[in-house]
């Protein structure tokens, strides 16, 4: 993986050459190793305008490594990263509505950042739906976007303003962060 690893990084400085990024696209869903895939989710994001890019970024949200048992949660929160390049894209913010499910809080805590950021109007009601996971932190990285957005009760009255702040607050107090 060291060999590959510093193969894919050498080409940072030719990430203009649309060959590296037939290179890539393969690397980041496939190979065994999560340094790879990351350094090459990197070099994807290179390539906006290519219409491979948003899937393949898309795909590296749920990365889960090669038949599960090498996932990486630094592939994830790269590719989270690259997402916040895409901010107008549908699919890009349903990719990180997924990203806020992320088991990782980094990588979540990355998705509510880029989706503060996104100017697509349905963020909200997509948003709603998470604030129902059994994880509470997933529920609570949910309340943490949609107050910064301050979209909330005209959309669902049940979420309303002081519903979503009580939400964080008692998870703080609950893990301990206060």
């Amino acid at each position: 993986a060291g060999t590959r690893y510093e193969a894919v990084r050498s080409l940072a400085g030719t990430a203009d050459d649309p060959q590296v990024l037939d290179e890539m696209l393969p690397l980041a869903k496939n190979d065994v190793s999560g340094m790879v895939r990351r350094e090459a989710v990197k070099l994807i994001a290179h390539f906006p305008t290519d219409p491979r890019t948003l899937p393949a970024l898309i795909n590296a949200v749920q990365d889960r490594g090669v038949d599960r048992a090498f996932a990486d949660f630094e592939v994830r929160l790269e590719a989270v990263k690259a997402l916040a390049l895409f901010p107008t894209d549908r699919r890009t913010v349903a990719g990180l509505i997924k990203a806020l499910q992320d088991s990782n809080a980094t990588v979540r805590f990355a998705a509510v950042t880029a989706l503060k950021n996104s100017s697509e109007p349905g963020i909200a009601s997509m948003v709603k739906r998470v604030l129902t996971h059994p994880d509470p932190d997933v529920c609570r990285s949910a309340a943490d976007l949609l107050l910064a957005l301050d979209q909330y009760s005209p959309l669902f009255p049940p979420y309303s303003q002081d519903y979503l702040r009580a939400l964080v607050n008692n998870f703080d107090s609950w893990a301990g962060f206060e």
